[in-house]
């Protein structure tokens, strides 16, 4: 008996996303590359976000944020693993296990196409010895322009992930200024931050930058409260923000 191919919907399942908040896209974004840098395991694990504000106009220092140019993408960068071909796969099947472990749901990816109709990703990772590059666009028909060559960079591997082509969903809900942005990332990741378990991440609007691992310092952790305490044989670290 032949097999038949199971097809899956990536509009269909886009739109059971549940979630309204326009970060959404840029915080799954930044567990991927967590996980990615997990599985790299660098010397220092790095997270790159670059605000793509409309029409190429950045930081008009105005008081009045319903000036500021439109946030209309982001680009986040990782020295992760990369998009090797058991990522690919796995970023190809809908539902996807490969992160169960991790307390990946195998639908993150979807969030991007609910508020972005666009996806570019470029990526280098190891294979046989050697570097490869692998770029390809990400969209509501599927995949297209997906390449694999040698790279000219034998050492450097991670992804550029690009956010791009917002819907209004997003450009109608998106706050305009970073340090919103970066303090609600924070938020998302708190646990991160007070275990130490999360990379170094940064976030560039043209000429500013903001450090969210010495935001989080400035802000929680010169205020927070670590107590060890023991229940029978097993340790526990409690930390108290304040």
């Amino acid at each position: 008996m032949a097999n038949r191919t199971f097809m899956a919907s990536i509009p269909g399942r886009a739109n059971k996303v549940r979630t309204n908040n326009p970060l959404a896209p840029l915080l799954e974004a930044i567990v991927n590359s967590v996980h990615a840098i997990e599985e790299a395991s660098p010397l220092k694990g790095t997270i790159d976000i670059e605000v793509i504000r409309e029409s190429n106009q950045q930081n008009l220092h105005l008081g009045d944020s319903s000036h500021i140019p439109a946030i209309v993408g982001f680009r986040i960068s990782d020295n992760g693993v990369g998009f090797n071909d058991s990522n690919l796969d796995s970023f190809c099947t809908s539902d996807s296990i490969y992160k169960l472990k991790k307390g990946g749901k195998g639908i993150g990816r979807f969030t991007w196409l609910k508020f972005f109709s666009e996806v570019t990703i470029q990526s280098n990772f190891k294979e046989n010895g050697g570097i490869k590059t692998r770029s390809f666009k990400f969209f509501n028909d599927g995949i297209d322009n997906d390449t694999k060559v040698e790279s000219k960079d034998k050492n450097a591997h991670g992804s550029v992930v690009t956010l791009e082509s917002p819907t209004e969903k997003f450009e109608d809900r998106c706050p305009k200024k970073i340090d919103v942005i970066a303090e609600r990332i924070i938020d998302h990741f708190l646990t991160f931050f007070v275990t130490g378990g999360v990379p170094a991440i940064s976030i560039r609007d043209g000429v500013d930058y903001i450090s969210l691992n010495q935001l989080y310092t400035s802000y929680l952790g010169s205020n927070s409260n670590q107590q060890t305490i023991r229940i029978k044989q097993h340790e526990f670290v409690c930390t108290s923000l304040f």
